[in-house]
This record gives C-alpha cells, structure tokens and sequence, in this order.
C-alpha cells in the first residue's frame, strides 16, 4: 500500500517541523521517498527513512485509544504514531480520518506480521476500504470502534 503522508522531523539541527512524504508499506517495511516521481511513477530519490513495522505499536490518537498526544500532535486531526520499545515515535499524518483509518489498519496487520490483503495497491482507491473490512466494495468507510 502506499499514498502521501505528513511526517514529523525533529532534529536538534534543524527546526522541527511536517513534511510530505510519499509512503509506501512494504511487507512489514514502511518506506519514506520525498513526494516527487519520474514519468513511470517510481519515486525519484532513494528512500530516505525505512521503519521496521515487525511488533511496533500503531498509536491512533484521533480514535483515543493512544496516550499521551506529543504536543507536535496537540493541535492536528488526523495522527498516528510508530512506536518501538526504547525509540522515539515516528509520528505521521494522514490528510483526511478515512485515509487515517486505512493506514492504521495497514501498519498494525503489518505488525502482526499478517499478510498485506490481496489486491491492496494504493490508498486512494474505494476499493481498499473493502479489502481492508472498513466499507462494503464501493461504499464509504464504515465506522470503526478503536482496537
């Protein structure tokens, strides 16, 4: 699966800040490319950062089931985290709650090590919504109560 993400950069040598990535959920690799592509659609820059999903916890702040919101999340809709034991969080935005939804649901399958669902390609298809189990094929998202 893959689609565009916000991703927080903290560094004590530049300012902290949301930046757009291109993700791309590989197996149970989360794959992060500056957003720009070549004519065949590959990103056009290596990857710049590869986290390890493998029993990572996906925290879901908007659906409450993830305390405490780091205060780079305080004021936005729409965040999630990667957490690893002893790592810092590897916080990510989603542009809408749907796609929200559809990435958590990935990321955590991938932490299970549960196979990627058949025909899963993008985030921007309705049809991932069902292959996912979150909406009937060609329906909206259904609600989802947190995990």
């Amino acid at each position: 699966m893959d689609g565009f993400l916000l991703k927080f950069a903290s560094s004590t040598f530049t300012s902290s800040r949301w930046r757009d990535k291109y993700a791309a959920l590989d197996g149970a690799t989360l794959r992060c490319f500056e957003p720009t592509f070549d004519s065949t659609g590959a990103p056009t820059k290596n990857c710049q950062a590869a986290l390890e999903i493998s029993g990572a916890t996906i925290a879901d702040f908007d659906a409450g089931d993830a305390e405490p919101r780091p205060a780079a999340a305080l004021k936005r809709r729409g965040v999630f985290a990667v957490r690893r034991a002893g790592e810092r969080d590897v916080l990510f935005q989603a542009e809408s709650a749907a796609l929200r939804g559809l990435w958590v649901e990935a990321l955590r399958r991938a932490s299970r090590g549960e196979p990627a669902p058949a025909g899963a390609k993008t985030l921007d298809e309705d049809a991932d919504y069902a292959i996912l189990g979150l909406a009937p094929a060609g329906g909206p998202p259904a609600a989802r109560a947190p995990a």
